[in-house]
């Protein structure tokens, strides 16, 4: 049981712990920051260590990554067909392996909450509130949000008679996606890797409650439960589940844990192992990005003719202005299709990864890459082609925090030659390393 008896006599560290932890969404980003370090800091201080391993913070450095990525770093998605509905809920769905440790966690709370730990706040209202969260909606509605910009500035600037047919349009995003992309998510990589996309995504959820990480009072109330607080940890522990540290009421499946194989093999797994595990569950994101690209681009520039069909044309004609109404190109899908094909896509891809990953490539370099690509996808398939051009602009090593850059910084530290920050822009020295691996 947890050492919280010994101490509960102990206010000061807790008031102190609660004084400045409550930070809200109306507080300036400086006091939110702060109370969000103290948060990060000393909310967990009473619980055992030995329990403690299974709080996780999913949103720092590589945690983002759970069940976003395969071992291979690849973004992946969840194949709904191997969602099941956890019993005892209604429209919460789970990856079935999840939904079942998840349905085996209530019961024994149930059981558990009249006799071992009566009259607990924490306990008696332990309801799954969410699970599984499709991450597409997400991607699209950034994508819906870059389509809006385009579209706008074009209108803003009064520059539509820019864009009469279907050649001039692409020529135009494509230029535009690119500036965006410097600060935005476009590609299912970008999206999936980022703090955008939401870690229900995965399917290895369960949220008992529906409140949002601001929500730092009712977290501390949460944490603050002590003998039922230590309970919980300790039955998720036992059902294979890790706990959220900045949402201590979200459970997230262990694929590590022996007690998960276990439902794994239940649910009839014929194989338990970190690969299995995403081949028998994932889709790999990328392998789409292609479609997505060519048909989001079709819709904009369908948007486009559906607001403004023709365009308001000025001339001079002997010394006099006339204005005349000029047609836009029809937008047909066939010859858009025809127009762009896939060898366009793997350019416009390689280059948006290109900004996306931060990397830098030279014009040769990216050029080398998409003529690679193109000959992979007419000998092999789309997959193979993408996974080329994954690996080749894969950027998550050279962030800062990295397991990559950690074990650079070991190596360079041990032969006595780690740079010095204040001479170097360290990001590019690290991407420059990764680059010439």
């Amino acid at each position: 049981m947890s050492d919280f008896k010994e101490n509960k006599n102990d206010y000061r560290l807790i008031r102190y712990i609660r004084a400045n932890t409550n930070a809200t969404n109306d507080m300036d980003s400086v006091e939110t920051y702060r109370k969000r370090l103290y948060y990060s800091a000393y909310a967990y201080e009473y619980v055992d260590e030995d329990i403690r391993r299974i709080i996780k913070d999913f949103n720092f450095n590589e945690t983002i990554l759970y069940g976003r990525v395969d071992p291979r770093y690849r973004p992946v998605y969840v194949n709904e067909n191997r969602l099941k509905l956890i019993p005892g809920t209604e429209n919460q769905y789970a990856l079935d392996f999840v939904a079942t440790a998840a349905s085996e966690f209530i019961q024994q709370v149930q059981i558990d909450k009249g006799t071992k730990l009566k009259n607990s706040p924490l306990l008696e209202t332990l309801q799954i509130k969410r699970s599984y969260v499709s991450q597409r909606a997400g991607h699209i509605f950034l994508l819906q949000a870059c389509a809006d910009s385009f579209l706008n500035v074009y209108n803003g600037l009064n520059r539509m008679n820019e864009i009469m047919t279907m050649k001039d349009f692409i020529l135009k995003f494509e230029s535009f996606v690119m500036e965006y992309a410097q600060k935005n998510t476009i590609s299912s990589y970008a999206y999936i890797t980022s703090t955008s996309c939401n870690i229900n995504s995965t399917g290895l959820c369960i949220d008992f409650t529906d409140a949002g990480f601001s929500e730092d009072q009712l977290k501390m109330f949460i944490i603050e439960q002590g003998e039922s607080f230590d309970y919980y940890l300790r039955l998720a522990a036992r059902f294979g589940f890790y706990v959220d540290k900045m949402q201590p009421l979200r459970l997230i499946a262990n694929l590590s844990s022996k007690t998960t194989r276990k439902f794994m093999t239940a649910e009839g797994a014929t194989g338990v192992d970190i690969n299995s595990i995403f081949q028998n569950n994932y889709q790999v994101a990328h392998n789409d990005d292609l479609n997505i690209l060519s048909n989001w681009a079709f819709d904009t520039y369908s948007r486009l003719f559906s607001q403004s069909p023709s365009e308001k044309i000025n001339f001079i004609d002997n010394g006099n202005l006339f204005s005349t109404y000029k047609k836009r190109e029809y937008p047909d899908q066939e010859t858009f299709t025809q127009m762009f094909s896939e060898d366009y896509w793997i350019s416009f891809y390689v280059k948006l990864r290109n900004v996306e990953s931060q990397l830098h490539l030279v014009d040769a370099e990216i050029n080398e890459i998409i003529s690679v690509a193109r000959k992979m996808n007419k000998q092999f398939d789309t997959s193979v082609a993408m996974d080329y051009i994954h690996n080749q602009l894969l950027d998550i090593p050279v962030k800062e925090g990295s397991s990559y850059d950690k074990s650079t910084r070991s190596v360079l530290r041990n032969r006595g030659s780690l740079p010095d920050k204040a001479e170097i822009d360290y990001p590019e020295y690290l991407r420059e390393v990764y680059k010439k691996r």
